[in-house]
């Protein structure tokens, strides 16, 4: 039996019950719109993954386990499928990043009313932009024989028309699609080294989608995926701050813990004493607390909000002030619901001030 085989065995269809679960499910509905169900939802995903060993392995983890339901999460929440056409799952170290295919992005687009579309430039292409032609608008000419070789890619560029207005567009230049692919999380493996010409596609039509009149959610949902350039989620303030100053994100490719905030000042000052080597072997509590302080950050909640939860709920007796002072049988708990625990948390979390569209990440 090969390893593809084997990781489409039974046993690797076990390892993605806990997304088939009633708790799950309900979460799932929750923030669904009406055209998808739950139970859809769930099928398409474990339909995909189940091709994917190395999804499949990653998963086994609460690490990883967590990671897949925060994007399936997020993909409900915009209304897409992750089947892999209109959203991917990509490894990264021990978790997943979820990141929406230009198509995916059309079908946002179109269920708000913008009809859009998006094409690659080559360099033997006859293409012609000009940004302003004395009326304000921007002209496109682009002309290219299918059956010749139309040499590498030097561009991109959008086409939006919505309420019978005059064709919109936007154009960027192959450096500019890869300074953006720097940025992105995602830029070293998944579509942008096996789908070029559709991450460029979607790449513009990101930046092209901040003059569109879209939904709030809509326009969320855009920007929600790792692909995002700079991609962190924001943490957020709480009426009684426990930690001072909110936890760094972990650096790519590092297994060290978030450092704490400096409250001296001194950091500069005083040379930094060398960190303790992390086990090789995690206890229960250990890998617990890992697994929750990844799927907090993952879904941009502070570790104040889940202790003051814990605390009113009576899950905890109140006295802790820092996630490692919890018991590994809470902090496992916490994972096991993290499902419906997850939107009960957003919930409970003080809401941060809108971002202009003007000022949002390209």
């Amino acid at each position: 039996m090969t390893q593809a085989n084997q990781a489409v065995s039974p046993s690797g269809r076990q390892s993605l019950t806990f997304i088939e679960t009633p708790e799950f499910r309900k979460a799932v509905a929750e923030v669904l719109p009406k055209h998808l169900t739950a139970e859809r939802i769930v099928r398409v995903a474990i339909t995909a993954v189940m091709g994917k060993p190395q999804i499949l392995s990653i998963v086994q983890t609460p690490v990883g386990k967590a990671s897949l339901l925060n994007a399936l999460l997020r993909c409900s929440q915009a209304g897409l499928e992750l089947d892999g056409r209109l959203a991917h799952l990509v490894p990264f170290g021990d978790t997943l990043q979820l990141i929406f295919d230009y198509k995916g992005l059309l079908t946002l687009a179109k269920r708000n009313g913008v009809d859009a579309k998006a094409v690659v430039v080559r360099e033997n292409d006859d293409f012609d932009y000009t940004e302003d032609d004395g009326t304000g608008k921007t002209l496109v000419q682009h002309r290219f024989d299918p059956f010749a070789e139309r040499g590498a890619v030097i561009g991109v560029y959008s086409r939006a028309v919505s309420d019978g207005k005059a064709a919109d567009y936007e154009f960027m230049s192959k450096a500019d699609v890869d300074a953006i692919r720097k940025r992105s999380r995602a830029s070293g493996n998944g579509p942008w080294v096996t789908d070029y010409d559709e991450m460029a596609k979607k790449t513009v039509l990101r930046r092209h989608s901040k003059r569109w009149d879209l939904d709030p959610d809509i326009r969320a949902s855009v920007y929600n995926d790792d692909d995002t350039p700079d991609f962190e989620p924001k943490p957020l303030e709480v009426n009684r701050p426990l930690f001072g100053k909110p936890v760094e994100a972990l650096p790519e490719g590092n297994g060290e813990k978030p450092v704490d905030a400096d409250p001296t000042g001194l950091r500069n000052q005083t040379p930094p004493q060398p960190a303790e080597p992390e086990p090789k072997k995690l206890t229960p509590k250990q890998a617990a607390l890992k697994a929750v302080e990844q799927a907090l950050m993952a879904a941009g909640i502070m570790p104040g909000v889940l202790l003051d939860y814990l605390a009113t709920t009576g899950s905890s007796d109140g006295s802790e002030s820092q996630l490692s002072e919890l018991t590994a049988n809470v902090l496992q708990g916490v994972m096991d619901n993290w499902a419906t625990l997850r939107q009960q948390l957003l919930a409970a979390q003080p809401k941060p001030t809108p971002i202009q569209p003007e000022a949002q990440l390209i």
